[in-house]
């Protein structure tokens, strides 16, 4: 199946110029920003990294390998990010020219060489290359956790096969956590030769090998974090020579696993039924092996040679090869093997042998190692544009579009004639195998329906995409934030906190047009978040935000949406959740917004904070992952109290969102079982939750932590309730709007 009406755009063409050449790896994204690697080129032709605006704009090489001679050379992997920091491997180079860990600003300074690997002697009786830690850290990039990095060698180590090494980011406590088997003619127990980026899971590593197991094409294995419990969880079999094919796949090269609950996915390199490479599925206890996708010579490319994105239900993933003109493919395939489509099919000059992909938004972002005016590689975007299907059903109407389409939302009017006004339909989509589905009944007045997605996203706002997350963690025992998947719509949410002379500005406008609050909000200073404000005053504040900005108000004091809420103190305050105006997120939006594209981490920007990533009351004898120093943030500890931070002082995360941990916490619109002597009510789940009917205890709900609170209360998966009428200097919020 082929896809139409998606969106190609090349948005850097690699030449033999300083700028580097051959980019290997999935870019990275913060923000409007890609960052990646080539393989050669720059300035020493050992390398470079690299930055790039998600338009094309304002490339620029932020490292040139080989400017020391510990540095290392020709990087062949993706980067991590995290915080403004960046993560890689170089395959050589280094102090013992075996490759190296290194670290990058992302503004281009403070290049550390973390780690050079060991150098290494030939064993003639293992007939490779052998020493203590590992060579070439190949096209395997790294994992995180806390401080603690995580990476693989291709070969190397005490019988030659590559190891698994963890290390902090200081470069300290290099350790070598694994040495797979010698090779006996390729084939071993565990595998040869580990080429991808390690998938990190709680506390287990999941990786493939490119070669050995029982029969030498390859494996998938799991490790703790610790080095303990090794586990093959799959052997592909065997290639008879002179065949090229078997049932299930071979060589999965550096093709790195993506998981869902317990369920592992992932592309082998060669073999399957038709010798071209396969897509995968796997539990995490080495059951249920299947093979979802059997790639073939021309109609969905072959040798698939980069890692699987996954998005709700459905992989995205790309091919070096096949495609009708042979240069390789972008693809989609369900989770159960259903609706593999051709996205996009390489045609040379822009693009060959794609050897990385990543998804933000609607948009996946990708290089090719080849093709391009200049046959040196590419960096390209692929927009997804959605199509709206409607079905009948007992009398039903049945509408679903992909779950892919994460900034698009349904519509519907009675009449096209001009003007025609559009509103959102009700019920809510459900992710149903891959598709958005809403059904409602065929009665009344006939309706027209269209997706629509927002073309400009509003001044001071980020579009946070539509999908399937995790919502909660189980990292530090919190009873009331079990982990659940929740499926969130597309909305805009403030890039900073709303500041106090924002909130004075609304403030005038809303008094002067009749409106009345409990509090007139204070603030250190006017670009520091606004304080002292209860939960009915950020109400009230956002509907006169809203028609200040000629929107729809949101929020009413009655259950027919007519009385608009200017004045009124009630638990009965009711939302039109299809107005166009500002809002308070929902808990499930705070949170899918706080991780910025996370899963599993403590914080926006990974497992340990420090006072250099947020304003918080630091305590490390409290909690290990708290980097403190101790006390409040000294940047702050000034001028009185509050000790809020300007907004928009610390890094954004990977939405682009500012303070979305500590400064001050933030109200959100949920009830929340409010006592603190008790465990709160846990996460609601489902589609667009919005939290429970009432509170026996009559709180609301609060986010993200604040200046005088503990790293804890810090975390996305935190929560906190408070009465409605309650406030504090370290209380505030931020607006949301549904597209």
């Amino acid at each position: 199946m082929t896809a139409t009406a998606q969106t190609f755009t090349t948005l850097r063409f690699f030449t033999n110029s300083p700028d580097g050449e051959y980019p290997y790896g999935n870019p990275v994204v913060s923000g409007n920003t890609l960052y990646g690697t080539t393989y050669i080129g720059g300035t020493n032709e050992a390398g470079t990294v690299f930055a790039i605006d998600t338009d094309g704009s304002n490339y620029a090489t932020l490292y040139d390998f080989g400017s020391s001679s510990t540095d290392g050379a020709d990087p062949q992997n993706g980067l991590l990010l995290s915080g403004n920091t960046l993560y890689g491997t170089t395959q050589g180079g280094g102090a013992n020219g075996n490759g190296t860990v290194f670290s990058l600003n992302t503004s281009g300074s403070n290049y550390v060489t973390l780690y050079s690997l060991s150098p290494g002697n030939y064993d003639d009786a293992l007939s490779a290359y052998t020493n203590s830690d590992g060579i070439y850290p190949q096209t395997s990039g790294l994992a995180l956790s806390g401080n603690t990095l995580y990476g693989t060698a291709f070969a190397g180590g005490v019988n030659g096969s590559g190891t698994v090494f963890s290390l902090d980011t200081s470069g300290s406590n290099f350790v070598t956590l694994y040495n797979f088997s010698p090779s006996n003619f390729e084939t071993n127990s565990d595998g040869i030769g580990p080429e991808s980026t390690l998938l990190l899971s709680g506390n287990t590593l999941y990786g493939t090998t490119t070669s050995g197991g029982t029969n030498g094409t390859g494996t998938v294995f799991s490790i703790d974090t610790s080095g303990s419990n090794f586990m093959t969880l799959h052997a592909f079999g065997a290639i008879p020579f002179p065949s090229s094919t078997n049932s299930d796949g071979a060589s999965p090269q550096n093709a790195a696993l993506v998981l869902s609950g317990n369920t592992l996915y992932g592309t082998s390199e060669g073999g399957g039924t038709n010798g071209f490479g396969t897509v995968f599925s796997l539990n995490t206890d080495d059951s249920n092996f299947t093979v979802l996708h059997t790639f073939s010579l021309v109609s969905g490319g072959y040798s698939t040679a980069c890692g699987l994105v996954l998005s709700g239900n459905t992989l995205y993933g790309a091919t070096t090869g096949g495609g009708a003109s042979g240069a390789g493919t972008v693809f989609s395939l369900n989770t159960d093997g259903s609706n593999f489509t051709i996205l996009y099919g390489f045609s040379g000059p822009d693009g060959y042998l794609a050897e990385g992909l990543m998804l933000s938004g609607n948009t996946l972002y990708g290089s090719t190692v080849e093709g391009g005016n200049a046959n040196n590689g590419t960096v390209f975007a692929l927009s997804l544009v959605p199509s709206l299907s409607i079905s009948i059903t007992n009398n039903q109407v049945v509408l679903s579009w992909p779950t892919w389409a994460p900034d698009f939302g349904l519509q519907s009017t009675t009449n096209l004639n001009s003007p025609t006004i559009w509103n959102g339909v009700s019920p809510l989509p459900a992710a149903i195998g891959g598709q958005n589905i809403v059904t409602n009944p065929i009665t009344g007045t006939q309706m027209f329906y269209r997706l629509y997605q927002s073309t400009t996203t509003p001044d001071g706002m980020a579009l946070i995409p539509a999908g399937v997350f995790t919502i909660g963690d189980t990292l530090d025992g919190e009873s009331d934030a079990i982990p659940t998947n929740v499926y969130v719509s597309a909305f805009y949410t403030d890039t900073n906190l709303v500041s106090y002379s924002q909130w004075a500005g609304v403030y005038n406008y809303a008094i002067a047009n009749g409106y009345s609050f409990d509090n007139a909000g204070a603030g250190k200073g006017t670009n520091y978040p606004v304080d002292n404000v209860d939960w009915y005053d950020c109400v009230k504040w956002c509907n006169a935000r809203s028609q200040q900005a000629g929107l729809t108000p949101v929020y009413y004091t009655d259950a027919g949406m007519t009385q608009v809420n200017t004045n009124g103190d009630t638990n009965a305050v009711y939302a039109n959740w299809s107005a166009n105006g500002y809002r308070l997120p929902t808990e499930a939006e705070w949170e899918k917004a706080a991780r910025g594209g996370l899963s599993g981490q403590r914080f926006p920007w990974g497992d340990t904070i420090s006072e250099s990533q947020a304003n918080y009351y630091a305590f490390p004898d409290d909690d290990s992952y708290d980097l403190g120093p101790t006390g409040y943030n000294l940047l702050f500890d000034t001028g009185g109290n509050p000790w809020t931070s300007p907004v928009g002082y610390f890094a954004a995360n990977g939405y682009g969102l500012y303070d979305m941990a500590g400064n001050v916490e933030e109200w959100c619109w949920d009830w929340y079982d409010y006592n603190l002597s008790s465990v709160g009510s846990p996460y609601a789940g489902g589609s667009d939750p919005r939290g429970p009917a009432s509170s026996p205890n009559g709180g609301r709900v609060l986010r993200g932590g604040g200046w005088t609170y503990n790293a804890g209360s810090a975390r996305c998966a935190a929560r906190t309730g408070y009465l409605p009428s309650d406030r504090g200097s370290n209380w505030g919020f931020r607006c949301v709007r549904g597209l």
